[in-house]
């Protein structure tokens, strides 16, 4: 089959998006399928990642954004009728069988038109939004996660809901594994907020560690512009026990040798937890609110706040008095590790080609 992907990155929006699009997409082209990734050009050169990856990429038109968005809603900066127009004008040139949308701006109305071109609509959705789709996929831990859609989606929709299908990449599954897995004995803290840089709180972040010595750092700032990351890295030059690079294409081989974390309530949750790493999590975005909250509560991470609100005496302090190796976080070790057990790829592989018979 060819399946397209209708996803973007970029500042405003990210790039864990992409990110889990691209990894489900490594399983489909796998099992012989091809696989189009048609995304929004807002000229900041994130699309790298799928042409690296291995996979087409069909530019849907040039898009400038201003300011900051305020809403999710005007992240795609064109309307829904325009987005969709040029979509299907690239399915005109090349039919696709099944459309696999991952977008905070496009919402029922985009997939109520969009449905009628292709065969099948894959939604891959985190706000509770209404639907009109085949398959859905929300693979977050919310109270009441399984009854989230029941009464905003069509009975006929097939619901993937919950960590059990959280799509990641191959190399947590193995990292996972008992035989592959080290025994945590390392100070190494793992500090990631996610693709894009957060300039003003890695400075932040840079200005604590470099003052609490007891542990190895490992900082991965997310795509900078090139005199802020080499500001950044001016920062820790005399510093051996931080090391700082903008990416990684290792981030599992990264966390496992980590025995703590400091990062995003994004999508990088649920790798961590797949591996057993503890971590501190911060509020880098509205839609991050509800689940840190929720998690928090579950006691499965511990709660920094809001990146805004997050000071540096009160980082400094949370670090001095954490004690990555405490019973504490043995047992919160082998609770995180219940909730996704790396497999959440392959499960919606199966869903999406049961759907179609193949």
């Amino acid at each position: 089959m060819r399946i397209g992907f209708r996803v973007d990155a970029a500042k405003h929006i990210g790039t864990g998006h992409l990110h889990r699009c691209l990894t489900l997409a490594y399983y489909l082209k796998a099992k012989g399928h091809e696989c189009i990734f048609y995304c929004r050009d807002y000229g900041q050169g994130f699309y790298y990642l799928v042409l690296d990856a291995g996979f087409q990429l069909e530019i849907l038109g040039q898009t400038k954004i201003g300011s900051l968005p305020k809403s999710e809603k005007d992240w795609l900066g064109v309307t829904i009728e325009q987005d969709s127009q040029e979509f299907i004008e690239k399915l005109n040139e090349k039919t696709i069988n099944i459309c696999i949308v991952d977008h905070y701006a496009l919402d029922i109305y985009w997939e109520r038109i969009i449905r009628k071109h292709v065969s099948k609509l894959v939604v891959i959705d985190d706000l509770a939004r209404e639907h009109e789709c085949d398959i859905l996929l929300d693979q977050n831990f919310f109270p009441n996660y399984k009854q989230r859609y029941d009464f905003i989606t069509p009975s006929t929709t097939i619901k993937l809901l919950g960590p059990e299908y959280c799509l990641l990449k191959k190399e947590f599954s193995y990292f996972r594994s008992s035989k592959n897995k080290e025994k945590i004995n390392s100070n190494r803290i793992l500090i990631n907020f996610g693709g894009v840089g957060n300039f003003v709180l890695l400075q932040k972040v840079i200005t604590v560690i470099t003052h609490v010595d007891k542990y190895d750092y490992i900082l991965i700032t997310g795509m900078l512009e090139k005199d802020r990351f080499q500001y950044l890295e001016s920062l820790v030059a005399n510093k051996a026990n931080i090391r700082i690079m903008q990416s990684s294409s290792k981030m599992a081989e990264l966390m496992n040798s980590a025995s703590f974390a400091i990062g995003a309530c994004g999508s990088t949750v649920w790798e961590r937890f797949c591996l057993g790493l503890n971590a501190a999590l911060v509020q880098v975005a509205d839609n991050q609110r509800v689940l840190l909250g929720y998690l928090a509560e579950e006691d499965l991470i511990d709660n920094l706040g809001d990146w805004n609100d997050l000071s540096e005496d009160q980082l400094f302090n949370f670090l001095n008095k954490l004690d990555i190796t405490s019973t504490y976080y043995h047992q919160r070790r082998i609770k995180i590790m219940e909730h996704v057990d790396g497999l959440g790829a392959v499960r919606t592989c199966e869903k999406i080609l049961e759907l179609s018979n193949v």
